[in-house]
C-alpha cells in the first residue's frame, strides 16, 4: 500500500498487482473516487515505534493527491 501511495503522490503509475490489498483497492485509489484514509494509534508506551511507524504512514498519506480520470465505457 505504501508503494502504491508514494507513486500515487509521485504522479507516477502504480503497480496494484503486487498485493491482494492494493489489487482490492485500485478503484478506490485512482481514478475518480475520494478516499479517506483513517489511522489508529495507541496511546500505550509499549507501542510507541508502530504509533510513530502509523503517524509517519498517515502523513505520506496525507501528501497524496487524486486526479480525475476520464471514464471508460464497459
Amino acid at each position: 500500500l505504501t508503494k502504491v501511495l508514494r507513486s500515487l503522490r509521485r504522479k507516477e503509475k502504480p503497480v496494484y498487482r503486487n498485493s491482494k490489498l492494493t489489487h482490492l483497492l485500485q478503484d478506490s485509489l485512482g481514478g475518480n473516487s475520494k478516499t479517506l484514509m483513517i489511522v489508529n494509534v495507541s496511546p500505550s508506551e509499549d507501542c510507541l515505534k508502530e504509533t510513530e511507524r502509523t503517524l509517519e504512514f498517515g502523513r505520506e498519506v496525507s501528501k497524496v493527491v487524486l486526479e480525475n480520470v476520464a471514464r471508460k465505457n464497459k
